[in-house]
């Protein structure tokens, strides 16, 4: 009888990496469960293609060979406070939180192995993706009213190995203290200190890295850091005056959102973000006015985003 895998029963984790590539195995290295959504598909392995534009008899093509492979895909996930969540947010922001609990975009990248158990077992008998040198490109925290508050991380990952044993680190699952926000858990909602009523907020991140490889090998050695930064938190309020056209002008202005349950959660402030001009549009039977804010980097904060633990 066939033993086909369903998706229901691959497991995902992640292990920091200390050194880029080298999956951990013993302590104190952290093996930290991932809480991702229902039918969550593991890191996808991709090659480029190299076509070969020799011509064979009978005018036949000459095939091609598989180039540098790297990993690439997604975690969605419920929004909460928990460890892992933290990892997640350093390795977007190539940052570490510090000891008063404060994570500020910087260029420490953190890279991480995701291994996915495709069948659990004894030694031999498992099958296991361990996907190395994996990092956050890109991630999106999305609250709206009457709904969940949904996060998504976009993975490249370096390398693959298809392993027949498991990771010697046992899964530390996720707390019993986190709990999955919706849009009843933003709170604090401010522009230039000012709060205001709002329908929906988004924040992104985003810091775009490609594998880099050398000759002689098919896999990447590392990934490298392309450009700049981009963060933004976009804010969605019902049209009642122009109480918001007045308050955002263009300048560099603080805007911080809290995500907490009792209290407990993240503060994210862009210390000098400069809006969009409000742009009007309309939501089913409301006229809403959107507006988008883009980090700019603080001098005093000596960063463009701060991210802090609430407690």
């Amino acid at each position: 009888m066939a033993n086909f895998i369903s998706t229901t029963d691959v497991s995902m984790s992640i292990v920091p990496e200390d050194v880029f590539g080298t999956t951990p195995t013993a302590g104190p290295a952290v093996r930290y469960e991932l809480p991702t959504k229902n039918g969550q598909a593991p890191l996808a392995m991709k090659a480029d293609k190299i076509a070969s534009d020799t011509r064979r008899p009978g005018r036949a093509a000459n095939g091609s060979t598989r180039g540098m492979a790297s990993a690439d895909g997604s975690f969605d996930i419920r929004f909460q406070s928990a460890p892992v969540i933290d990892r997640l947010m350093e390795s977007a922001l190539s940052g570490r939180f510090d000891q008063d609990g404060k994570l500020k975009g910087s260029d420490q990248d953190l890279y991480f192995t995701t291994l996915a158990t495709l069948k659990a077992g004894a030694a031999g008998a498992a099958m296991v993706q361990a996907t190395k040198g994996c990092a956050v490109t890109n991630m999106t925290v999305t609250a709206s009213v009457n709904a969940a508050l949904d996060s998504s991380f976009t993975i490249i990952g370096a390398t693959r190995d298809n392993l027949d044993t498991d990771n010697a680190l046992t899964v530390t699952e996720m707390p019993a203290s986190a709990v999955e926000m919706d849009g009843g858990d933003v709170h604090n909602c401010k522009v230039a200190g000012t709060q205001l009523s709002w329908s929906k907020v988004e924040l992104a991140v985003g810091s775009a890295k490609t594998p880099r490889g050398v000759l002689g090998q098919r896999d990447a050695v590392d990934l490298a850091n392309s450009g700049t930064r981009a963060t933004t938190i976009t804010l969605t309020a019902y049209r009642e005056s122009f109480e918001i056209n007045d308050l955002v002008d263009g300048s560099k202005q603080e805007v911080v959102v809290e995500f907490t349950v009792d209290g407990k959660g993240y503060r994210v402030t862009l210390p000098a973000a400069q809006a969009d001009f409000p742009n009007d549009d309309v939501d089913g039977d409301n006229l809403i006015v959107v507006i988008e804010f883009t980090a700019a980097y603080d001098e005093t904060q000596g960063t463009d985003i701060i991210i802090e633990k609430l407690s």
